[in-house]
Parts: structure tokens; C-alpha cells; sequence
């Protein structure tokens, strides 16, 4: 397996190198598909671990050189930190799914109570993580709006790293759970040898999505006054807050 090659860099100098760019924000925002986009456009930014432009990767949102996955805060600085955004019932509900090492590490940075019912302790999550992304973002975009909308902003922040070209090239579902790992390969390589995958192939390899379950009413019900701050977050952050 090779390794990281900012890494290398790291150790070799024992100190941090900088970096253009950190994509951070709440994990299941669609920080592994920033990564795979941000590929496509010719920027070296991998999920979770440091590439030569950067990394993608909600534990990175908080200062620690202990965490689940990624390098720790003293191997690296960065020029932008993006605060990546996504709908928050569905951000929610993925979270639900998180492994107890990942609660752990959540835990061991915000207030989140562990013996709280699962749906309260990813939404108190949802929050609280947001907001220490906010902390140390120099801008925050809404996953919904890449690329289409939030393109010019990138190619500014960036000034112009990415290849224009490939820009067309960018799947726009950024729900890479939704369709699974092997969807992703499949269609990273038909990428690569210049095709596109057949819409056979998509309806195959991809999956069916899950029904949502959380939603508004029954965060309301669970508990009104985190209720009212997920609503007060989501709206200031663009969301509706109707079921």
C-alpha cells in the first residue's frame, strides 16, 4: 500500500504542512462524494486522509491529534476550510448508523449524551458539530448546490485549480450511500478509460434508498426545545423545516 505522500512530507520535516483546502463538516454530509468530485477536477484532495491539495473529513472539524480516521491537528494547516452542508432530517437519519468507535470520538469533543434514544443524540450531533465547523470555516456551502450553484465560488476560493472540463463529468448524487461502494468504482472506472457507464449498469449496481424516518414531527415530539434549534440551524443554514 503506498503512502501518503503529504504524510511522507510531515514526518520527514515534523512539521505541519499547508495545504490548500479542508472540507469539513457533519460526517454522512457528503464528504466522501466532495472527494471524489474534487478528484474529477483534477484537485488531489482524498477522503479522510491528507492528499497533496488537501482532505475531506468531518473528524477534521474539531482540533485533536486523536480521531477515528484522519491525521491528527498538528500534521497539517490549511488556506480555506469549507464547511459543507447537507438537508438536515436526512443527515440525521444516516447518522443513525454510526459505529460506537464513532460515537466515542463524538463524545470525546461535544456535549452529545450517550444514554440519550439514538434519533436525540444524532440530531444534538447534527448541531453541535455544525457549529464547530462554523468555528473554523472560511466559507460554508450547501452540498445541494454542487456544483451548479456553487461553482463560482469554488473556482474563486480555489483560484482555479480545477480542470473546467471535467466539471460535466461530476455525478449530482452526492448520496453515496444511497447507491453503494461498488456504484462509485464502476462508475470511477468508466471514468477512466474516457465512458460513461451504461444506464443498464446504473440500475443494477446502484441501490435502492431507505425511506426516511426521521422528520420534524417526531423530533418535536422527542424533545421541543432541541427541536427548535435544529430548526432555528437548518433555516439559517437555507433548509426548509416542514415535513
Amino acid at each position: 500500500m503506498l503512502s501518503d505522500p503529504a504524510t511522507e512530507v510531515t514526518a520527514a520535516t515534523k512539521k505541519p504542512v499547508q495545504l490548500p483546502l479542508l472540507v469539513t463538516g457533519c460526517g454522512r454530509s457528503g464528504t466522501k462524494y466532495i472527494a471524489f468530485a474534487l478528484r474529477r477536477m483534477g484537485l488531489d484532495v482524498r477522503h479522510e486522509r491528507l492528499g497533496r491539495d488537501g482532505i475531506s473529513s468531518w473528524t477534521m472539524a474539531v482540533r485533536t491529534e486523536r480521531r477515528p480516521y484522519g491525521p491528527p491537528s498538528s500534521a497539517s494547516s490549511f488556506k480555506q476550510i469549507f464547511h459543507q452542508t447537507r438537508e438536515p432530517l436526512q443527515v440525521i437519519q444516516s447518522c443513525l448508523s454510526f459505529t460506537e468507535s464513532s460515537w466515542d470520538f463524538i463524545s470525546e469533543n461535544v456535549p452529545c449524551p450517550r444514554i440519550a434514544p439514538l434519533i436525540i443524540r444524532a440530531a444534538t450531533y447534527w448541531l453541535l458539530w455544525n457549529e464547530k465547523a462554523e468555528e473554523i470555516a472560511t466559507w460554508r456551502y450547501r452540498i445541494e448546490d454542487f456544483p451548479d450553484l456553487a461553482l463560482e465560488e469554488f473556482r474563486d476560493r480555489l483560484k482555479g485549480f480545477y480542470d473546467r472540463r471535467s466539471i460535466d463529468t461530476i455525478p449530482r448524487n452526492f448520496n453515496t450511500r444511497k447507491q453503494g461502494r461498488s456504484f462509485h468504482l464502476t462508475e470511477e472506472a468508466f471514468h477512466r478509460i474516457g465512458m460513461s457507464p451504461p444506464s443498464w449498469l446504473r440500475s443494477t449496481v446502484g441501490k435502492s434508498p431507505n425511506s426516511c424516518q426521521v422528520t420534524w414531527a417526531r423530533l418535536e415530539a422527542l424533545d421541543p426545545k432541541l427541536c427548535a434549534k435544529l430548526k432555528s440551524k437548518a433555516a439559517f443554514y437555507g433548509y426548509a423545516i416542514d415535513d
